[in-house]
């Protein structure tokens, strides 16, 4: 979508940080340290702005590759992050070598108040924001035992949003965690 809007921007790029790797010529692994390491025998293409969104979810050595494209030190530099969401408890230290205080958000306006409570009891993340005063439906937890379970489960509710609810296919979208994303690369769900 990002994309999209930018479409006149012929030097603009959005890409996910596996896509960035890939982008430089390397192969993703997980092991962050050792893929900064190769990053000193390879050619980048430099930026005179990046943004990064969700940099709670980079490690010191992601943020310091992410640093790495930046065309000087004059370059426009954006980090957006928010510790209350930090599920995955990555610290990216000083990998992104931001120089002034962050600018703190303490109202959160994304989800209900049904949604936020959830979260912050499963999480206890986030209990120092005001929450959304819009109460919405309760969340649901259930753990599948497979991804051929999940993805039966899936069905179901995408049925049901689509025969019952009336949602459009082309509304709905489906976020999985990385690991169980590489499950259904390929698969029809519905």
């Amino acid at each position: 979508m990002i994309k999209r809007e930018f479409l006149s921007y012929p030097k603009f790029t959005a890409l996910s940080f596996d896509d960035l790797i890939l982008f430089d010529g390397l192969e993703y692994e997980r092991n962050s340290v050792s893929l900064l390491e190769k990053y000193d025998s390879i050619d980048i293409l430099k930026y005179d702005s990046i943004i990064v969104d969700e940099g709670q979810d980079f490690d010191q050595y992601q943020a310091m590759i992410i640093s790495l494209h930046l065309q000087s030190d004059d370059s426009e530099f954006r980090v957006f992050y928010d510790e209350t969401q930090n599920i995955f408890d990555k610290d990216f230290k000083d990998g992104f070598d931001i120089k002034n205080e962050p600018f703190v958000l303490k109202e959160n306006l994304r989800n209900t108040s049904s949604i936020y409570n959830w979260a912050t009891k499963e999480t206890k993340l986030g209990t120092d924001e005001i929450t959304n005063q819009i109460i919405g439906p309760l969340p649901e937890s259930t753990i599948y035992s497979d991804a051929y379970e999940l993805a039966n489960q899936l069905e179901i509710y995408i049925q049901q949003l689509v025969n019952e609810e009336k949602v459009s296919l082309k509304n709905i979208v489906v976020l999985v965690d990385h690991d169980i994303a590489l499950n259904f690369y390929g698969k029809q769900i519905y």
